[in-house]
């Protein structure tokens, strides 16, 4: 309505309907609408627009309603009639035969004797009428109702015809279906305009045992999707799941759907429960994510790094995606209370060897602390963003980055492979020289939420000839590549991105740096001479 009391304010300045109601949706600067604003009206006269228009809304109104059950509706019309019946056997419908004045006078000039109000009374009485012994001079309501009384008995009669022509279009089978229940349900968990996708649902359509089946099943995952796909409080905004919402790929808007069902709240607990027998609480989690990953109805596979095996979980293949996690990284930390976290990575199709980190369509990490958190990254969403778990469980969307820059703060890694790899213990020695800030943890998900975080900063993590490579390429390695790239970040595994690693087993490890572009020229340039990110013939701190 709103809307169309400024269309009619635009009108009252352009003068055209139609153009008003372009101007308004131009103005409206809806995502969508802005990428085809100028196509607006397009070849078209208005016309053109508004026979359509009229076309569709009759189209609509010709629709039958949605199903329900005769009997139901029969009990409803006869009640309302049997209530109306009650009131009108209650209304008493008055008549008088008192002459023009009222009081009988050219009555009794004419017939003296008679005895004129009882003669009036019996006369409108045997008519089965209530008598009126007293009436004002030419009161025109006694004739001025009656002569329109026919009209009140057209529209009736003409209700009466319509009722049938109605009923004679009804579609009856034998199966008791009613919408409303589904409705109700989907108003109980908050999915927005409910009615309209029952409708879009239900309406004109054959109600069979089948089709009951596809109804029911279409509401549960409708329900799901917005209980489990908008969790975080402003994940929505960011990557709506209704289709056509926004101009995320359909298959990432489920890959995020994906991401958002996975639960770390419950994650959470269980580490309170057991926060010294690492393995119990690593099989609660394990359950839970099967669980998760198996409701969600698009993860094919799943592979986590407890059980480094493909786990089918019954989503398609071709729309569907793959996942991998690592339940609990850092593991050898939690008896001491240290920030402890969960990474996963989600890949398009059934495949989670012969293809790359770039090839993600999300990643994110539960970041389990003082505070517990949520990084995203979206393949073609810009920027990674961190959400926020409320007291009430809700989350909320509390920062997103797109920029990581220069600054001294460093997260090195095995730093035992500085006994046996010279160039390792160089760049180590730079950082110290320099007056690095020395933030690590041993857990990998907190040294490399810093970076995002705070914007700056450096993790390493080197290998050399005794102290070989430990960190996954397909469970850690890649997604926080992912999570770290789309902040603005770089990554490196000494030579290249390390999104550009194709994982060739599952169990695949690497060395690895994430940073600021300078800090990853800088890893690269110490350990092996050179930088694909450095200018040509210019070097970075420790190689110069």
């Amino acid at each position: 309505m709103d809307d169309a009391l400024e269309v009619k304010d635009i009108e009252k300045v352009c003068k055209h309907d139609v153009n008003a109601v372009e101007y308004l949706l131009k103005w409206q600067s809806h995502p969508d609408i802005s990428k085809v604003l100028e196509f607006f009206h397009f070849a078209c006269t208005s016309e053109d627009i508004n026979n359509l228009a009229h076309a569709s809304m009759l189209k609509e109104s010709m629709n039958p309603a949605l199903p329900t059950t005769l009997g139901k509706e029969m009990s409803v019309f006869a009640a309302r009639l049997s209530e109306q019946k009650h009131k009108i056997s209650h209304v008493k419908i008055k008549g008088k035969f008192a002459g023009a004045i009222g009081n009988y006078n050219a009555h009794l000039s004419a017939y003296p004797n008679a005895i004129w109000p009882q003669i009036a009374r019996e006369f409108v009485e045997s008519r089965g009428l209530c008598f009126i012994p007293y009436v004002t001079q030419r009161d025109l309501t006694d004739s001025i109702v009656p002569r329109n009384m026919g009209e009140g008995f057209g529209h009736s009669l003409f209700a009466y015809k319509s009722a049938l022509q109605g009923i004679a279009k009804l579609q009856l089978c034998d199966i008791t279906h009613t919408a409303e229940p589904l409705q109700t349900v989907m108003g109980r968990y908050g999915v927005p305009e409910s009615y309209k996708k029952l409708k879009e649902l239900a309406r004109g359509r054959a109600v069979t045992k089948d089709s009951i089946k596809r109804s029911l099943l279409t509401v549960r995952n409708t329900i799901r999707s917005w209980r489990m796909g908008y969790q975080c409080e402003n994940l929505g905004a960011l990557c709506p799941i209704e289709h056509g919402d926004s101009g995320i790929p359909f298959l990432l808007q489920r890959a995020t759907y994906l991401v958002s069902s996975i639960p770390f709240k419950s994650f959470s607990v269980s580490t309170v429960h057991f926060p010294i027998l690492y393995c119990e609480a690593s099989e609660i989690k394990l359950a839970i994510w099967g669980d998760a990953l198996t409701h969600s109805h698009f993860c094919k596979y799943a592979c986590s790094e407890e059980v480094p095996e493909l786990q089918d979980m019954g989503g398609p293949a071709e729309g569907g995606f793959s996942v991998a996690f690592d339940p609990l990284d850092g593991s050898s930390i939690v008896d001491t209370n240290f920030s402890v976290g969960t990474i996963f990575g989600v890949w398009p199709g059934d495949k989670l060897i012969g293809v790359t980190g770039r090839d993600q369509v999300a990643a994110a990490m539960g970041v389990y602390g003082p505070r517990t958190t949520y990084v995203l990254a979206l393949k073609d969403y810009p920027g990674t963003h961190e959400f926020l778990l409320l007291d009430e469980g809700k989350w909320q969307h509390v920062k997103e980055t797109t920029e990581v820059g220069e600054g001294k703060l460093f997260s090195p890694g095995n730093l035992r492979a500085t006994f046996d790899n010279p160039d390792y213990e160089k760049l180590i020695s730079y950082y110290v020289k320099e007056k690095y800030t020395l933030r690590y943890t041993g857990g990998m998900v907190p040294d490399v939420n810093q970076i995002i975080v705070k914007e700056k900063g450096v993790f390493t993590n080197v290998i050399s000839p005794t102290s070989k490579a430990k960190l996954r390429l397909l469970f850690e390695v890649a997604p926080l590549g992912l999570l770290v790239e789309k902040a603005g970040g770089y990554s490196s595994d000494g030579h290249r991105s390390v999104l550009d690693k194709e994982i060739i087993n599952l169990d695949d490890r690497t060395q690895v740096a994430y940073g600021s572009k300078n800090e990853i020229i800088r890893f690269e340039e110490t350990l092996y001479g050179k930088s694909r990110l450095a200018a040509e013939g210019v070097t970075v701190g420790a190689a110069a």
